[in-house]
């Protein structure tokens, strides 16, 4: 931009020595026009045309300038400030949130992860790089965007505070295809050159995190373009491994459409829990989604039931390793299925065989069974050895027990295929209760209809055969040994394989997911 400063003087000394030099006055409005001053460069065309009213060349030149000129004033303008506390993203004042609740207590930071990433980094950039690490990630950040009403299509520019050029320009337009989005830089002479393909679409991630943090509800934009506009970010951060980035985008995402009043918001905030499970962020997205079922919070719809959020609860705590709160998820999702769950459930060539809806209960049931398997290992191993995961074990064995006489059987519990331990579960349950498939398995409906986690285990007690547990003593120390090493790197690879792809655009809850 020094060059261009440069020219602008040089072709305004021009003028100075000699104002009827018309080569200076296209010279300046020239160099005003690359420095998207057309304010200024109109001015000078003007001037130039007073002196000579036939020049053709000028006469170009203002035509183009003045709708250049016309088209900026239809900008909107925001300067992007850090702080230290906000209460929601997108600016304004939002009164549908509910409050009390582990949404609206997540994090809203005004700097996005990535941005204080790189800030932390800021003296490994070259001195002329700085300035822009410093005001997309840490400082004052100067935006000027444009969103036409009814148009779907949205321009935002971020500006060096005092700098008319933008460093980067985002551009997004509903095509029948799809919602386009790109970025350009080529427009600023110095930072084009200075920052590589991959920074670029990184400060252009931080700049439209940031505008849409503290202005998104501003937006004239309908409820599927603002999703197919963040998407597209996401799309971006997931390039980049950026998976609290996709949180923040999600957070914002939800936040602007609880500001602007969109349908169905529910599911922006489920995908917030999704995202939180791609950041690794377990816990809190094991909260979301148990929150999200309670209606007086959230307007329910079909197309989020409550049974596929336990489920997806349930997993959530089980990544967590909070297996008191993965059990009583997975047991609430198959109660809130109904008392006749048994009849969606597949189960194998012998014993019942059930009717199957998408196969959502039948996929609550073989995560809740993989789990078991999970504490199982864990206390026998001796990871786990407190009162609540033993008991939590006698649950697993009794269950293999009755679901195998049942007839149930599935690939991910290798329990079921062990024909020693599935002889062992069946000879801890009661005679009458290996009668028929069909009374296995309406005790095992029998304890999750339970009204607490308590009775369902006592309601899976009445179902032992004897008062006394003994079970699983045939491990030496040794094999716990290697049992536990076992299960603990088994847990570290589940963990890295989480860290999956965000669920973006949802339609309908997916309840069938196994893992």
């Amino acid at each position: 931009m020094n060059n261009l400063s440069a020219f602008k003087e040089a072709a305004l000394r021009c003028i100075e020595v000699d104002p009827s030099f018309i080569k200076g006055y296209y010279r300046l409005a020239k160099a005003h026009s690359l420095l998207w001053d057309y304010e200024q460069q109109v001015n000078v065309i003007e001037r130039g045309l007073e002196i000579d009213s036939s020049n053709v060349d000028l006469q170009k030149m203002l035509q183009t300038a003045t709708q250049n000129r016309d088209n900026m004033a239809r900008y909107e303008h925001t300067t992007l400030t850090p702080y230290s506390v906000r209460c929601y993203f997108g600016g304004g004042t939002v009164n549908n949130i509910p409050t009390d609740t582990v949404y609206a207590a997540l994090d809203r930071q005004s700097i996005p992860p990535l941005g204080k990433k790189k800030y932390a980094k800021l003296l490994q950039y070259e001195e002329i790089s700085r300035p822009v690490i410093e005001s997309f990630c840490n400082g004052e950040l100067e935006i000027k965007w444009h969103c036409p009403t009814n148009d779907s299509v949205i321009i935002v520019d971020g500006h060096l505070p005092n700098d008319t050029v933008p460093v980067i320009r985002y551009q997004g337009k509903d095509t029948p295809q799809g919602f386009a989005t790109g970025f350009q830089t080529v427009q600023h002479k110095t930072y084009h050159t200075v920052f590589s393909s991959k920074e670029k679409q990184q400060l252009c991630i931080i700049m439209m995190l940031r505008f849409l943090g503290a202005a998104g509800s501003r937006l004239d934009l309908q409820n599927d373009i603002m999703s197919s506009l963040v998407d597209g970010l996401i799309k971006m951060c997931r390039e980049h491994k950026l998976y609290n980035d996709i949180v923040y985008a999600k957070l914002c995402l939800a936040d602007i459409a609880f500001n602007k009043g969109f349908d169905k918001t529910i599911l922006k905030v489920v995908n917030v829990g999704e995202a939180l499970e791609s950041a690794k962020r377990y816990g809190e997205a094991g909260e979301i989604y148990c929150e999200v079922t309670n209606p007086e919070k959230y307007v329910q719809i079909p197309a989020a039931p409550a049974q596929a959020l336990h489920g997806f609860a349930g997993l959530a705590f089980k990544r967590a390793q909070d297996y008191v709160r993965a059990e009583e998820e997975y047991v609430t999702a198959l109660r809130t299925s109904g008392e006749d769950w048994d009849r969606h459930i597949q189960l194998g060539s012998y014993g019942l065989s059930f009717s199957n809806d998408s196969g959502q209960t039948d996929g609550t049931l073989a995560n809740m069974m993989i789990f078991y398997e999970i504490v199982h290992r864990a206390v026998t191993s001796g990871l786990k050895d407190d009162n609540e995961h033993m008991r939590m074990q006698r649950a697993c064995h009794l269950l293999v027990g009755l679901l195998s006489v049942a007839g149930y059987r599935h690939p991910g519990n290798t329990m079921f295929e062990d024909p020693q331990i599935v002889q062992m579960c069946q000879d801890a349950i009661k005679s009458e209760h290996k009668s028929s498939a069909e009374i296995a398995m309406r005790a095992v409906v029998h304890a999750t209809m339970a009204p607490t986690i308590d009775d369902y285990h006592q309601r899976l007690l009445d179902c032992m055969d004897g008062d006394e547990y003994l079970f699983m003593t045939m491990y030496s120390p040794e094999e716990k040994a290697e049992m536990r090493a076992d299960l603990l790197e088994d847990q570290k690879r589940k963990s890295k394989e989480s860290a999956r792809d965000v669920i973006d655009d949802m339609v309908q809850v997916d309840s069938t997911r196994i893992r």
